[in-house]
């Protein structure tokens, strides 16, 4: 499988050489570095994987726009790592373990995703905009130094962002319609509920009669939540019938959604102002960087 995969890979970077075969074999020089267009071929493989479906005309374009990256890149890492601040995974992933802590967990999956903070540190923009704001805070505070004001403003023009969102503890008794005497065996874990038996018991003992996996792994169905949201705490509830099961629910607690306050918010606002600044000051660094790179493009769109 890896051989085939290799082998594909040569193939299409052969078939794109040849595409190019007009273009220089020095694509691209400024300060100390030069790009040959076999490695152009590599990136554009990488960030456009589906060449062979492109124009010639949106092939030079997107060629263009690999090039003009990576440049990008080169300069300002080549800047920082002289103000010795070198863009990392490790210190990216420092970074954002120290940030993430302070972030109300709400908006750490909002601005995250719950991705791994691996995964965040391994992207390269990510990188160079962290270096960029360590060397910023050391060198020059005052380009993004955030004030109280401005967090208050943030927090009250965005107040969407800082709901938390409603939460309800949620318990259910199910059978799949697909599975054998499905409706006796809910419409008999009613009538015991009835009687005083406990939902926990009849949970653990019906419920690991489902298929694995039956409602994914982490969440409840959404109509299962949009029903328990209206029921009052600790009451089961009737039979209820969905699409392809049926289900007894109780609810122990719920929370309507309410603000984050300003104080706990505050330093995830302070970050995401700091970081805006931040590329202001990058579109204003990187023009001065380039204009002394000199760099120079030998390919024909250039």
């Amino acid at each position: 499988m890896l051989m085939h995969a290799d082998s594909e890979t040569q193939r299409r970077e052969k078939k794109l050489l040849q595409t190019l075969k007009q273009f220089p074999d020095v694509m691209v020089t400024f300060d100390k570095h030069s790009f040959r267009k076999k490695d152009v071929v590599k990136w554009l493989l990488q960030s456009h994987p589906d060449f062979e479906d492109y124009s010639y005309n949106e092939l030079l374009d997107a060629i263009e726009r690999t090039v003009d990256e990576k440049i990008y890149y080169t300069v300002l890492s080549d800047f920082l790592r002289a103000e010795g601040f070198q863009p990392s995974q490790r210190m990216t992933a420092k970074y954002l373990e120290d940030s993430i802590k302070q972030f109300p967990a709400e908006l750490r999956k909002k601005k995250y995703k719950n991705s791994k903070i691996q995964t965040l540190a391994a992207d390269n923009d990510r990188q160079i905009s962290v270096a960029l704001q360590l060397y910023l805070k050391k060198k020059h505070p005052a380009e993004i130094a955030v004030n109280n004001d401005e967090i208050e403003y943030f927090y009250r023009i965005n107040q969407p962002m800082f709901m938390h969102d409603a939460k309800i503890d949620l318990a259910f008794i199910a059978t799949a319609k697909n599975s054998k005497n499905a409706r006796k065996t809910i419409d008999d874990a009613h009538s015991m509920l009835m009687q005083g038996v406990r939902f926990e018991k009849l949970a653990e003992e019906i419920n690991s009669k489902l298929p694995e996996n039956f409602f994914g792994i982490e969440t409840f169905p959404p109509e299962m939540i949009v029903t328990a949201a209206q029921m009052q705490i600790d009451e089961p509830s009737a039979v209820l019938e969905f699409p392809n099961y049926y289900a007894i629910i109780k609810i122990s607690s719920k929370q309507p959604p309410k603000y984050i306050p300003l104080a706990n918010a505050s330093f995830f606002i302070k970050s995401e102002l700091e970081s805006r600044k931040s590329g202001i000051y990058l579109e204003k660094l990187l023009n001065k960087l380039l204009s002394e790179a000199k760099v120079k493009y030998y390919f024909s769109s250039r």
